[in-house]
This record gives structure tokens, sequence and C-alpha cells, in this order.
């Protein structure tokens, strides 16, 4: 009787213990799976940013220097830009779409043919600087364009963690004349 009880106990206490690692396993797990999410959310991130970049940081080229910028709301923004260094000017148009109840950043290339790229996002806004320092929509008064772009995920377990990345960036109009 004392040894049925004995191993009864072992069993009881063994199963114990299994149940410990294999909770303690899952929670380890579902951090990893959270870090990789940050990290993958991250990546997007930068790739987005290097996107808009490359763009951006080419702002500016044209014959009639004052017309680089063309249109500039919250939500949307259209300039001339040379992407590809080939002295072809390239009308560059970045907005905010909601499709299906999902908010996307819509970036689109229009030159001989229409490329267009889309990305999920969280939020997006876009504004013109002033000489003051103020912001403006006037396209005569922009002196620079803050960009501002915000990607939010939730985690693999959908409540315990919740991973946004902000991207932040001020583009100076660069001033290319071309004869």
């Amino acid at each position: 009787m004392n040894q049925t009880f004995d191993i009864t106990l072992s069993f009881i206490i063994g199963g114990m213990v299994i149940f410990s690692l294999i909770g303690l396993t899952l929670h380890f797990n579902g951090k990893s799976q959270e870090v990789k999410l940050a990290e993958i959310t991250q990546r997007s991130i930068l790739d987005t940013g290097e996107i808009i970049d490359h763009g951006f940081r080419k702002l500016g080229f044209g014959r009639d220097v004052n017309s680089s910028l063309v249109s500039i709301s919250n939500k949307s923004i259209t300039f001339k830009s040379d992407l590809e260094n080939n002295a072809t000017v390239n009308r560059v148009s970045y907005s905010e779409v909601t499709e299906n109840g999902k908010v996307y950043l819509q970036r689109r290339v229009d030159n001989l043919q229409s490329k267009t790229w889309k990305t999920p996002i969280a939020a997006f806004s876009i504004f013109g600087i002033s000489a003051n320092g103020d912001t403006t929509n006037t396209i005569t008064n922009v002196k620079s364009i803050v960009f501002e772009l915000r990607l939010s995920e939730k985690s693999l377990k959908g409540d315990t963690l919740s991973v946004g990345v902000y991207w932040k960036r001020q583009f100076l109009q660069k001033i290319y004349k071309m004869s």
C-alpha cells in the first residue's frame, strides 16, 4: 500500500514539474514571437522610410524650380523629382488610401507608365513648414516638408503586446534648375 502511495505521489509531482516546464517553454516561445514581430515591424518601417527618403531627397528637380511642389495637404503630397537620375521629371505622389477598412500609404510615380505601390500603415500625415517655422499648405510658402508615418501591428497573441513604430523626417526642397 505504501509503495502505491509513493508511486502515485511521484506521478503527481512529476506531472506538476512537466506542466511547469511546458508552461515556461510556452511563455518563452510567446515572448520570442513578440520580439520577432517587433523586429519585423521595425524592418518594415525602415524599408518604407528608405523608399520615401529616396524620392524626397530628389525633390525640386525640374526646369521651373517654383513648380517642383505640385500639391500638399495633411494626407497627400505631389511633387516633381528625378528618381532614376536620368534627367526625366517624374511626378511622385504619396497619399493615404482606405480599402476594406484598412489604411494604406500609396506611392504613385507617373512618367511614361504609372507605377503604384501600397503599404499598410496606422497613421500618416504630411505638412509644409514656412520660413517662419509655421505649418502651411500654401505651395509658395513651403520651405521644407515634414513627413510622419506610424506602423502598428498586434502581436500573435493578440492582446499582450502592441508593437508600434513611428518614423518622422523633415525634407528641404533642393533647387536644381535645368537650362
